[in-house]
């Protein structure tokens, strides 16, 4: 998280990590993939020359870019609100 400047760190008696930008410009997407990577690949066979032609890597492309757009557009503040929203 650091290395992808979400937090940063200060060392000392009260260092620790804090957010390096505010929670409403953090999103749950860009925590995954600096902790995970990508979400999907594009493909499972890297060399695959059928790829244009494959019916399966479309699928695949198409809901790699939903789960990255959702994701994205969670915020860090929106989980901390949701958190704090009663369910009923």
């Amino acid at each position: 998280l650091k290395k992808k400047k979400i937090v940063k760190s200060s060392q000392g008696k009260n260092g620790g990590y804090i957010l390096a930008r505010s929670p409403q410009k953090i999103s749950a997407g860009e925590i995954i993939e600096a902790m995970e990577g990508p979400f999907v690949s594009k493909c499972f066979h890297t060399n695959c020359k059928n790829v244009k032609k494959c019916a399966s890597s479309f699928v695949w492309i198409k809901l790699g870019t939903q789960i990255k757009k959702t994701l994205y557009g969670i915020k860090l503040a929106d989980l901390k609100q949701n958190k704090n929203d009663k369910i009923s």
